[in-house]
């Protein structure tokens, strides 16, 4: 889409904004204030209980951890050396027992027994690389976090968040127990290794371990979908709850605004329109609304109506005297001109006689009557100075101002006048040239 595309669709809105109702444009205005108001509170609400939902899935994971990494503790370190050292005399070299032996197996089958008595979607277990057993060999997340834990020693635990099969879970991997000496009998040589171990096992899988390895680490996966469900259920209900409240506080709000604003304004506007139709109406007024803003409007228009009113009753009179002292004026400018012992004398742009004063009359023995049209300078002035003072007319007339040029005229009766003449242009409202004023005293 092109720009003038764009500006023509911007002007086409700007000029729906501009010509649609108040009321309507408020009400648009308010709805949507109130519903991004809603939106952003609904969000920040359930943003706010993902992440409380996040912080007790990781406070329920170190729980579940650090009591599964005691327990291993608790194989390693108390119960198989304790063992070890009772069974000493009696047990064979090549005995080994999976169920004491192994911390390992032990967890992972308690494990199970506690999920055959209390079904729950969380998983947890000990992850290797080359695990003894296939249960215990590590994905691809947890294998990346045992060899970063090789390298780097100080690394205890990570936490993530996947999505397994389509759903969330919480991913907690924290380091577990290191190799130790008691280990080694059944993690070092497979030809050191209990001849019932590598039968059972094989003699490839967890061998070759040394003391102080990082070799596992403790994997739980807590479901999320549980309590981002009930998460996303308790939006929905503030959703519901906010569309209540926010409706009853627009439909008030709504009240209100159409009382106390909407309904003062539309009567000013029937008082205008009335008076605008039916002069009838002028210097009705308005009762006092509510709020200072909209009775300093209605006081305003009370006082405007009653002098529009004042104003039309004596209009015939003011325009009556204004007519007379116009009379009085346009008298006295009249008398002034008659009575002038000076020529008064006004031409047309073509130099045609417009008027003169009586006088021109006395003097030229002309009656304005038997000149009033004709051309100026073939009725009034010699035939030698008739080109030359035309030439000055124009440039009077050119709005450039000529004063005290003597030309004589020619008077009815043959005789020649001597006349000083200053001379003025006239122009209409527009600036536009409409003639030329010239006075003239005889200085013959």
């Amino acid at each position: 889409m092109d720009c003038t595309k764009i500006l023509g669709i911007g002007v086409k809105m700007i000029g729906w904004i501009r010509s649609t109702r108040l009321g309507i444009f408020l009400n648009v205005a308010i709805g949507i204030v109130f519903i991004i108001a809603a939106v952003i509170v609904v969000i920040t609400v359930n943003y706010n209980m993902r992440q409380q939902a996040l912080i007790e899935a990781q406070s329920k994971a170190r729980i579940i951890l650090d009591r599964n990494l005691a327990t291993h503790t608790y194989f390693s370190q108390i119960m198989k050396p304790s063992i070890l050292a009772w069974s000493e005399p009696f047990r064979t070299k090549e005995y080994f027992d999976r169920t004491w032996m192994s911390s390992t197996y032990a967890i992972r089958e308690i494990e199970k027994y506690f999920k055959s008595i209390s079904p729950s979607r969380y998983s947890f277990r000990d992850a290797a690389i080359n695990a003894r057993s296939p249960e215990n060999e590590a994905d691809e997340y947890e294998r990346a976090f045992i060899e970063k834990m090789a390298l780097d020693k100080k690394l205890e635990s990570e936490s993530t968040i996947r999505n397994i099969d389509g759903k969330p879970y919480l991913i907690v991997l924290k380091k577990g127990e290191v190799m130790e000496a008691s280990c080694l009998r059944c993690h070092s040589n497979p030809q050191d290794a209990p001849k019932e171990l590598t039968d059972y096992y094989g003699s490839e899988r967890s061998f070759n371990r040394k003391t102080g390895d990082a070799v596992h680490a403790v994997s739980l996966r807590i479901p999320l979908s549980e309590a981002y469900a009930a998460v996303y259920l308790f939006s929905w209900k503030l959703s519901a709850i906010l569309l209540i409240v926010l409706a009853c506080i627009f439909t008030i709000q709504y009240w209100f605004y159409r009382r106390y604003l909407l309904q003062p304004l539309n009567v000013i506007r029937d008082k205008a329109n009335k008076i605008a139709t039916h002069e009838d109406h002028l210097g009705e007024q308005i009762p006092q609304p509510f709020g200072r803003e909209l009775s300093e409007l209605t006081t305003t228009f009370n006082e405007m109506s009653v002098k529009v009113c004042h104003e039309r009753d004596h209009l015939e009179d003011l325009v009556d005297q204004r007519t007379e002292a116009l009379l009085r004026e346009k008298f006295f400018a009249e008398s002034l001109v008659q009575t002038a012992q000076a020529i008064v004398l006004v031409l047309d742009t073509t130099g045609c006689i417009v008027s003169f004063n009586q006088y021109m009359e006395e003097i030229s023995g002309y009656r304005l009557e038997e000149v009033q049209g004709k051309d100026w300078f073939s009725t009034f002035l010699p035939e030698r100075d008739r080109k030359r003072i035309r030439e000055s007319f124009l440039k009077a007339t050119a709005d450039i101002q000529t004063r005290g040029n003597v030309d004589p005229i020619v008077t009815k009766d043959g005789r020649e006048v001597d006349i000083e003449w200053y001379d003025k242009t006239l122009k209409d409202e527009q600036g536009n040239v409409t003639g030329l004023l010239s006075i003239g005293q005889d200085v013959t």
